[in-house]
């Protein structure tokens, strides 16, 4: 994914997965089932890596945990509280380094629970 966007300080850019809208099969899912998608999990790769991000504010030392995710990284990220923006028809989101709420081996094994 190429974008202009790079993220600043201690933030990272994220760009949301978006729900598939028809199955492996062609069946076309409903307008709820992308809904719920959406709404219940907020699965993002990451983008970008701002230069502050997961180092200590004062002596820009990385903190002792170390990185907690990096560039490529598929992570469950908060859904509201980020600043959302878009470049062309894909949508990002910049959110600060300490929302990461876990980092996600598959992506496509999250699912909505509904």
């Amino acid at each position: 994914m190429t974008t202009t966007i790079k993220a600043a300080g201690h933030y990272l850019l994220v760009a949301p997965r978006m729900p598939k809208t028809k199955t492996a099969g062609g069946i076309i899912l409903a307008d709820i089932s992308i809904d719920a998608e959406k709404m219940n999990v907020s699965v993002a790769q990451v983008i970008d890596v701002g230069p502050l991000a997961y180092r200590d504010r004062q002596t820009g030392q990385y903190w002792k945990s170390g990185p907690w995710c990096k560039q490529g990284d598929w992570v469950i990220c908060p859904r509201f509280g980020t600043k959302q923006l878009s470049e062309g028809d894909q949508n990002y989101s910049l959110m600060n380094d300490d929302e990461v709420m876990a980092v996600v081996a598959n992506p496509s094994d999250i699912k909505a629970y509904i």
